[in-house]
This record gives C-alpha cells, structure tokens and sequence, in this order.
C-alpha cells in the first residue's frame, strides 16, 4: 500500500511539472536545436549523412528529428520547435517509467531531483546531451543495480550503448569504462550471453547506419573534431 501511494505521488508529480514544460516550449532558443532542425529535415528529402552535407555532430538526434517532423509534419517554425519539446517530454516520461519498471523505486529520488532542475540545465531542448541521459542511465543501472542480469538486461545494454556512443562522443571514455564494468561482472556466463549484447547491439546500428555514411563519418565527426574542435578547446587544458 506505501509503495502505490509512491507511485501515486510520482505520477501527480510528474503530470505537474508535464503540465509546467508544456507551457515553456518557447522560453529559450538554444543553436544547437536548429542544427538538428534542420539536417533532420534534409534526412527527410533522401540526404545521407556525412555524405550529401556536412556535420561534425553524432547522427542519432538528426535521425529522431527525422523522425518526429515525418510523424507530426509541423507546417511552420513554431510548431516545429514545439513538436521537438513535446517530443522530449514524452520521452523523459518514458524514460522515467521505464527506469521505475526495472529498477524500481530507488530511482524516484533521482527522478524527483532531475525533473526540479533540468529546465535551467536546458534539458527540456531537443539535444543530444537530453536524448542521452537514458540510455546512460540504464547501462549505469544495469552495471550497478541489476543483481541477476537477464537476458532481456543483456539486450538492453547493447541497445544503449550504441545509442549513447552515437549521441555523445564525449562519454565515449566513459561507456569504456562502464562496458569494462559490466561485461567483468556477468564473466561467469558472458559466453552463454553475449549473444544477446550482440543482438541489442545490431538493433541499434540497423537504426543508425542506413542514414550515414561511414567513410564520412570517420572524416567529419572523429577526424574533423580531433583537427580542430579538440584544438580549439586546449586552453582548457590537455584533458
């Protein structure tokens, strides 16, 4: 009974500050989202990636761009912006319903915290560093929380890896490290499993690699930001 009252607060909670995003789709512009606007809607005319025009971003939020302007078929700006933030609050909640669902309420506190803040931390916009936080959340749960892995756990961490590596190349170094993590953590019966690593896996790369090009990619999104974004940053320090 004390935990469906939990869930029942959740959910108030959840459609409260649902109702609060909805009413502040157009309160900030940020460049970034007009990047993936717009290369989306070349996808849409038959564009490859990396090919036919130039990024040096990931692929995967151009593709879901792609995707919600040909579900909604926005007519003008506006509501293409306002398409794009709905988009997103309907995948945090998603998000959050499938982190509750597999890890259970230990991840209401988390949950509670980000949904106060993320809207001055610009996690209502459709950016790669919001679509990310998903998928990255479910590998570090499932190195750190999934006592039994499953199969279906295993499936989901090759999902989410590759999704993460094609939305941010800056935790790269990090899913390294946490693919080290789970991969020594299930070594018992990574023969029997890895199976189904390999199958999350290939889903994830079947709904990337049509809309890229590979040759281009290594050019413009790994060579292109070693040459000069990394070189552009240095003041920062060799890290």
């Amino acid at each position: 009974m004390k935990d469906k009252a939990i869930y029942l607060l959740l959910i108030l909670f959840l459609s409260i500050t649902t109702f609060f995003y909805l009413n502040k789709v157009f309160s900030f512009h940020f460049v970034d989202e007009d990047h993936n606007f717009a290369l989306g809607k070349y996808l849409l005319q038959g564009e490859i990636l990396y090919r036919d025009f130039f990024t040096n971003h990931q692929p995967m939020e151009t593709i879901g761009s792609a995707l919600i302007q040909k579900s909604t078929n926005p007519p003008n700006i506006a509501q293409l912006v306002k398409r794009h933030r709905q988009a997103i609050q309907i995948y945090m909640l998603i998000g959050y319903g499938i982190l509750v669902f597999y890890f259970g309420k230990k991840v209401i506190p988390f949950i509670v915290i980000f949904e106060l803040s993320r809207f001055y931390l610009l996690g209502n916009l459709f950016l790669s560093e919001t679509l990310i936080i998903f998928p990255l959340l479910i590998l570090e749960g499932l190195t750190v929380w999934s006592p039994k892995p499953s199969k279906l756990s295993h499936f989901l961490f090759g999902l989410s890896l590759i999704w993460s590596f094609f939305l941010l190349a800056p935790m790269w170094p990090l899913l390294i490290f946490i693919t080290a993590v789970y991969l020594n953590k299930i070594k018992s019966t990574v023969k029997e499993n890895i199976i189904f690593i390999v199958l999350g896996i290939i889903l994830a790369l079947i709904s990337v690699m049509p809309f890229i090009d590979i040759e281009g990619y290594f050019r413009y999104a790994i060579l292109s930001n070693l040459q000069y974004t990394v070189a552009a940053t240095s003041y920062f320090g060799p890290w």
